[in-house]
């Protein structure tokens, strides 16, 4: 229990340059995220061991702080996957352009998978020419290569290993960093990549996505700040006081109700909704979250005309206590024809 208390007080006290996330033009490093994990794992080796010497409140504790600490990575996980869906979209867009302003008669030495840099594994992007300069294939005629050493890497060229030829200091010159690019990563939305490289089902890596949507700031399409769709709402989640299910529940119920009622009403609901799933159970939530879509929209959504064509009928069902049970769903004319050649065939007045 100790150690949980000093991680819990160690990771609400220190700043983005020990418990946050690095910032920079360089590829963020979330410093905060490995020293998180490792004081995780530290205390999970210890768990289960200390668990059987606790007495009910230091359990009961313990449960409330895990459960503080699952809130709180729920949200890193919805900014996780929008920044993720961001990026991703953004290295997209960048490549395709690249690709369109190629000129004319450039070479493409590479276009799709993976290739190896000096720096690691990288993606490469269409339309990344080969650097100018002496090649293989502009040797003279009849000039020998010599082959690369067994085991040389792939990259070696580009570290600088020259190759023997006939002139002397010819050599194969480095190529030009890769810039990163998802066109070719194999996945062809982000609900599939988040899928592979966070072992997660499809329907929870769309349902974080459209969560970070509606709770996470936006960008307008002139790069200015827009405010979330539910504000308030995405507060509750930032701060820890409302886990990311209940979030779905009241998203859900908000967007059920959008076209029925007034925005103040809406933001009322919101309101209720979020300080309902801040101080009571999931279950609760899902009641009070009906009872006020049914209030605030009694009619619910009209029906189309395909819905009305695939449900209206006459269905014969099981019989029971020896009666047939007939089942008629039917629109309002229809349902007015019906009543008159049943009234017609029932009154003894035209037998």
């Amino acid at each position: 229990m100790e150690a949980v208390r000093d991680f819990i007080g160690e990771f609400t006290a220190c700043g983005d340059g020990a418990q946050g996330t690095d910032r920079g033009a360089a590829p963020a490093r979330p410093s905060g995220m490995d020293a998180a994990l490792a004081a995780l794992r530290a205390v999970g080796s210890t768990a289960a061991q200390d668990a059987g010497s606790w007495g009910f409140q230091a359990a009961s504790d313990f449960a409330g702080s895990v459960e503080e600490l699952s809130r709180t990575v729920e949200y890193l996980q919805l900014v996780a996957a929008a920044a993720v869906d961001r990026t991703r979209k953004r290295s997209a867009a960048a490549a395709a352009g690249a690709a369109a302003g190629v000129a004319a008669g450039a070479v493409t030495a590479w276009t799709t998978g993976w290739r190896e840099s000096p720096g690691g594994w990288q993606t490469g992007a269409p339309g990344t020419a080969e650097p100018a300069g002496d090649s293989l294939a502009s040797a003279p005629a009849g000039m020998a290569v010599a082959a690369a050493p067994l085991g040389t890497p792939v990259g070696a060229a580009s570290a600088g290993i020259p190759f023997p030829s006939a002139h002397a200091g010819t050599s194969v010159a480095a190529a030009p960093a890769v810039p990163e690019s998802v066109l070719d990563d194999g996945y062809r939305n982000t609900v599939e990549f988040l899928r592979a490289r966070l072992r997660i089902g499809a329907a929870e890596a769309r349902r974080r996505l459209c969560l970070a949507d509606a709770l996470l700031p936006r960008q307008g399409l002139a790069g200015q700040p827009v405010p979330p769709v539910h504000p308030e709402l995405g507060a509750a989640v930032a701060a820890g006081e409302v886990a990311s299910r209940a979030a779905t529940v009241i998203t859900l119920a908000l967007d059920r109700v959008r076209h029925s009622c007034l925005p103040e009403a809406a933001a009322a609901m919101e309101h209720a909704l979020t300080r309902t799933a801040a101080e009571n159970d999931a279950d609760f939530l899902a009641r009070v979250s009906r009872s006020w879509a049914e209030a605030l929209d009694q009619d619910g959504a009209e029906p189309s005309e395909e819905l009305l064509r695939q449900l209206q009928g006459a269905f014969l069902r099981k019989p029971r206590h020896g009666l047939q049970h007939l089942e008629i769903f039917a629109t309002t004319d229809q349902f007015e024809h019906l009543i008159t050649v049943m009234n017609t065939a029932t009154n003894p007045r035209t037998g």
